[in-house]
């Protein structure tokens, strides 16, 4: 089995069904394991590939920016920010030429804290019978509340695609090669690893209304509040859950403003 370089980072594999799976990884630079993951699929065997019945691309999404440790390059925009419908960047319309065919893609990603492995739908929460499939366990949407809707992954659905990002854990977790490559197999092979999954969609920023922002207990990843519960003080004013439901990425002692935690609510 050979692969074909299509462009710097990317490369093709031409399969026997008419179906292609894109694994892109390291979008971001200083999120090394994305690129391990299609190192090691590149290395696979033979013997290893014979019974994928698709195509296949395999993309390193910001070699540049990986090669200096960084999230992209200086100067530069967020490349998984790039992917909208005007003003994409150089790098993102070579992976759009070369992701165009995708029927299914994963964009693996890395976080600077603590976080469970986690898919990342779109507003409107397709991309669930995926993760699903692939045996997620967690699913946020709607991130386009935080992060606007020009991700890698939000392009390929507009195209037409099942295409997620996912959250392998933070940067320096060990296991989150290992979990990608488990992702990207199941995802390359039809494997089904159907496991109940949970449903949050993001529908609230909650800011800090002033500076020294603390909790006023212990909130982690899917921490349950309740609605109107007073979950963090600062110098301003205090800070209330809107309504029942989880909070992500809760941060004390952020600029007044910024955002101390998500709030996100259940949904089927």
């Amino acid at each position: 089995m050979s692969w074909q370089q299509r462009a710097p980072g990317v490369f093709h594999r031409q399969g026997p069904s008419g179906h292609t799976v894109a694994i892109v990884g390291s979008l971001h630079g200083d999120e090394p394991a994305g690129a391990l993951i299609i190192d090691r699929l590149r290395a696979w065997t033979p013997g290893q590939w014979s019974a994928c019945p698709h195509s296949v691309v395999l993309a390193v999404g910001h070699p540049d920016a990986l090669a200096i440790g960084r999230r992209t390059l200086p100067g530069g925009v967020d490349l998984n920010r790039s992917f909208g419908i005007h003003g994409a960047s150089e790098r993102a319309r070579v992976l759009q030429t070369h992701l165009a065919d995708a029927d299914v893609l994963l964009d693996l990603h890395q976080t600077h804290r603590p976080i469970p492995p986690l898919a990342v739908l779109p507003a409107d929460g397709s991309g669930r019978r995926l993760a699903r499939r692939l045996g997620l366990e967690v699913a946020v949407a709607n991130a386009s509340l935080v992060y606007g809707d020009a991700m890698l992954a939000d392009w390929a659905v507009r195209r037409g695609a099942e295409a997620l990002t996912v959250e392998l854990g933070a940067v320096g977790d060990p296991g989150c090669v290992a979990r990608g490559l488990g992702l990207a197999r199941a995802a390359l092979f039809d494997e089904r690893h159907d496991r109940p999954l949970r449903c949050w969609r993001i529908t609230r920023i909650l800011r800090a209304p002033g500076a020294g922002l603390r909790f006023v207990r212990p909130l982690a990843n899917e921490s349950p509040v309740a609605a109107g519960e007073r979950i963090a003080e600062s110098a301003a004013g205090d800070l209330f859950a809107p309504a029942d439901g989880v909070v992500f990425l809760p941060r004390e002692g952020v600029a007044i403003g910024d955002a101390a935690a998500l709030f996100a609510e259940a949904f089927s």
